[in-house]
């Protein structure tokens, strides 16, 4: 059974189809019903015609004497029965009755004919029972003889023709049904071809994509639709533009008066004399810290959401490089910072490596990032190394950073990349958009990031790059 709303296609071909065998049923049924009365005519007329002809036949022989008349007609059924066993097997089967007019004798009457009249003593057609079928019967007077003539004919023949046209029509109506729904299938499919081209346009379309939607040709019954989705594309543009000028601004704003805070805070910081005095400006200076580094963060973020955009961002254009040397660069700066800090970090870049499209700019934030949330919620204990895509990710390489933490649950694995989500945590000191900007950083550089977690085993942050001369699997 089909399940959910049904669709325009299934709509269709059921009333379609419908329409179409309601009209071979109609018209099957109307045209056997007209050709059935033509042929009942057409047979009703030369039984009349071969009764007048018998008239004609007998008046000559019963001129010519009685004799004459019963040993004529003999030969005339005689020739007709030898006749009748060569003839095709639609050729008719006739009876003759001879009757006075007042019905109290029968003058003549032929082979296989019964004893009793085959219809009333009247002139006229009749249809009556004889033998298991149907009979036509003709009745013609003859005055000249005071005498009933009756002409049967069984309708084996008219039957037969009625049904073989029966079936000439149901089989071309059968064809002709089949080659409709050939020609409605191209026609269904040619008329819903601008609502698949339609939906084609909008899967295309992404928060960093909103061009118009364009069909050509533009079918009429479709404008409304497409104008009000281009109209909704419009106002969705200047939303996601307005918002993204909101958090450079406001990150821009900020950033200025922070600064001044935390060279005051440094400043007290060193006249301080007292202990409490101290230890109070320490929780001063780190919270300073940490809003200069949201406020990084947005202004990093602002930028790399521009640049998703299709504006131009300075020092953001990728290079061909060798992704095992970049990354070895970029951890010899940040390898002491770890160290300081408590953790540990194992490195193995050898085993693999492979020609990336890569910027060193945006590689070094993104595994800073991660290095960062490894410290602040991995426990410190970090594996750098590198992945080859195997056949799940063909033509990939992919840099992993795993930690030893506690993990993550499912639920909220897949929500890490929403901006300022922390999964519960507000301590540690950091502001939940790393793996926000490493997500928008692998979109800018058309690579993928995936994030696998169970609970008390960790967290694996996987930055899988396409290797140059391979496609990307992904688009």
């Amino acid at each position: 059974m089909w399940s959910g709303p049904p669709s325009i296609r299934r709509q269709l071909w059921r009333t379609l189809l419908l329409t179409l065998l309601f009209a071979l049923l109609f018209n099957s049924g109307f045209s056997s019903f007209i050709v059935r009365h033509e042929v009942d005519e057409v047979f009703d007329a030369q039984l009349v015609t071969s009764t007048r002809m018998l008239k004609t036949l007998i008046l000559k022989l019963h001129d010519a004497g009685g004799n004459h008349l019963d040993a004529g007609l003999d030969n005339l059924f005689a020739d007709l029965d030898q006749v009748s066993d060569n003839i095709q097997h639609y050729e008719k089967k006739m009876l003759l009755q001879l009757w006075s007019r007042d019905g109290s004798r029968m003058l003549f009457r032929s082979p296989q004919s019964p004893d009793h009249a085959l219809a009333p003593l009247q002139a006229g057609m009749f249809r009556m029972d004889y033998q298991q079928g149907r009979w036509d019967v003709f009745v013609a007077e003859i005055p000249e003889m005071d005498a009933w003539l009756m002409v049967a004919e069984i309708p084996d023949a008219r039957d037969e023709i009625n049904e073989s046209l029966f079936g000439i029509m149901l089989v071309s109506g059968l064809l002709a049904l089949v080659l409709a729904t050939v020609m409605l299938a191209s026609a269904i499919e040619s008329g819903l071809r601008p609502l698949e081209q339609l939906s084609e346009r909008l899967r295309q379309r992404t928060l960093d994509n909103l061009q118009p939607v364009e069909l050509r040709p533009e079918p009429p019954e479709l404008q409304p639709v497409i104008h009000s989705l281009n109209h909704l594309f419009e106002r969705l543009t200047d939303g996601i533009e307005r918002e993204r000028r909101f958090v450079a601004d406001a990150a821009h704003e900020l950033r200025t008066p922070l600064a001044v805070m935390q060279l005051e805070a440094q400043q007290l910081q060193r006249l301080a004399t007292e202990q409490g005095a101290g230890h109070l400006l320490d929780g001063l200076m780190a919270g300073i810290q940490r809003g200069g580094h949201i406020v990084e963060q947005l202004l990093l973020l602002a930028r790399l959401e521009r640049g998703a955009a299709g504006v131009a961002v300075e020092n953001l254009k990728p290079q061909t490089l060798d992704l095992a040397e970049t990354v070895r660069r970029v951890l010899v700066e940040h390898y002491s910072r770890v160290l300081d800090d408590g953790g540990e970090l194992e490195i193995d870049l050898d085993q693999f490596s492979a020609p990336v499209n890569i910027n060193p700019v945006l590689l070094g934030i993104a595994i800073r990032n991660l290095l960062c949330n490894g410290m602040l919620y991995g426990g410190g204990q970090l594996q750098v190394q590198l992945r080859d895509g195997g056949f799940r990710r063909m033509g990939m390489i992919g840099l992993e950073v795993r930690d030893h933490g506690p993990g993550v649950d499912a639920e909220s694995l897949a929500r890490l990349t929403e901006p300022f989500f922390r999964n519960g945590r507000q301590d540690g000191g950091g502001a939940g958009l790393g793996l926000s900007i490493i997500q928008k950083i692998m979109e800018a550089l058309g690579g993928e990031l995936e994030l696998s977690s169970q609970p008390g085993q960790g967290l694996s942050a996987i930055l899988w790059f396409p290797k140059v001369g391979t496609a990307n699997p992904g688009e």
